[in-house]
């Protein structure tokens, strides 16, 4: 996993790390936040 090893070398923005967490904590999937943040774009 070429793409996996390359994210795990680079430091995570804080700030999604916390958004991600409080999104999960409230129950939503990995798949449903990446669903929303699609329709962001």
């Amino acid at each position: 996993m070429k793409v996996y090893e390359e994210t795990k070398k680079e430091e995570l923005d804080q700030e999604w790390v916390e958004l991600i967490s409080k999104a999960r904590e409230m129950g939503l999937s990995t798949e449903e936040i990446r669903d929303f943040l699609k329709l962001k774009q």
